[in-house]
């Protein structure tokens, strides 16, 4: 902060600033924004905050920034007891990766432009899943939802389109990936029910025997139950359902079915093989018997044949017009 006052004409012409392995007081972050009033991207990497010296207690990082340029905030693998983003008008983008501290990280004031979030993280022992109704309570511009679960725990709450349709309003383009194999879908389909202008829906499968992202304080993966969609419940304008970690999988079969039952006029369906993970197949070629989630049992079809069966399986029966492609 010395740096940044004893220097304030270089630093009134920054555009990016990554900083790593600092600790910052609850009212750096703005000062840091105030000074640098050209930033467009701060990145903030592996951070700590300054300890209250009063209470003992961790600070909170505010950002109230109501004349910065910025743009695009990233926060990876940081410790803050929370992040107050009170004013970032322009902001448009945010990214938060492995957060340390409360749950969830964010507390949003005025942010009229945000519009793409991009959330990723293991869940761990003890920690609830997050109810994106209150997370998100202040935003109606979001157009891009990015969720990663690292193979682990889903850790977000299915919640009705009452509550999520005031902020997923004008979300077109959903990224759910690293949901555990073992994993019910229908789940998912929450946010069909809340997202009327939804275009691309995303998802990708991991199955990984070799548990790459697992640690000793890691939550319990459980099965996510949500029985709440409508009967007659019908989705006008999805595009595309992409799928990476396909397999042949009657659970995965008959939600595929279920979607395109759902969506009038869906256009395309591309099932993408899972991507490979020199761990498990080591693991797999060790083993004399696979195991449960091993590579062998989730099998990608790779004969032309199959592929066409199982295509027709997909529409079978089904007023479908969907092109279906499998690579």
């Amino acid at each position: 902060m010395s740096f940044v006052q004893a220097c304030p004409v270089a630093f009134r012409w920054l555009t990016r600033l990554v900083l790593h392995d600092l600790a910052f007081g609850d009212s750096h972050g703005s000062t840091v924004l105030s000074s640098c009033r050209k930033l467009e991207h701060l990145s903030l990497n592996e951070c700590v905050c300054e300890v209250d010296h009063v209470t003992g207690e961790d600070t909170v990082l505010t950002i109230d920034a109501p004349n910065s340029s910025l743009l695009g905030l990233e926060i990876i693998t940081c410790a803050y007891a929370g992040i107050n983003l009170v004013q970032a008008p322009k902001l448009g983008r945010l990214r938060c990766k492995d957060w340390l501290g409360a749950d969830p990280p964010f507390r949003f004031g005025k942010v009229p432009c945000l519009d793409s979030i991009v959330l990723e993280c293991s869940a761990l022992h003890g920690q609830n899943p997050l109810a994106l109704r209150h997370f998100l309570s202040n935003i109606t511009t979001l157009s891009i939802m990015w969720l990663d679960f690292y193979d682990q725990m889903i850790w977000i709450k299915p919640e009705g389109p009452k509550h999520l349709s005031p902020i997923f309003r004008n979300l077109r383009d959903l990224y759910l990936y690293n949901i555990f194999s073992e994993c019910d879908l229908n789940w998912t389909m929450f946010v069909l029910e809340a997202a009327p202008i939804l275009n691309n829906f995303h998802l990708k499968l991991s199955c990984h025997p070799c548990e790459r992202n697992a640690c000793e304080d890691s939550a319990k993966k459980v099965n996510v139950v949500w029985h709440q969609a409508s009967s007659d419940f019908k989705h006008g304008r999805l595009s595309l359902l992409q799928i990476i970690g396909f397999a042949v999988d009657e659970k995965l079969m008959k939600y595929i079915r279920h979607v395109i039952e759902r969506v009038v006029g869906l256009r395309r369906i591309r099932l993408l093989d899972h991507e490979p993970c020199a761990k498990c197949d080591a693991m797999d070629a060790q083993s004399p018997v696979s195991t449960p989630q091993s590579p062998i049992r989730w099998r990608f079809p790779k004969d032309d044949d199959e592929k066409k069966l199982i295509k027709q399986q997909l529409i079978d029966g089904l007023p479908s017009s969907a092109e279906i492609s499998m690579g």
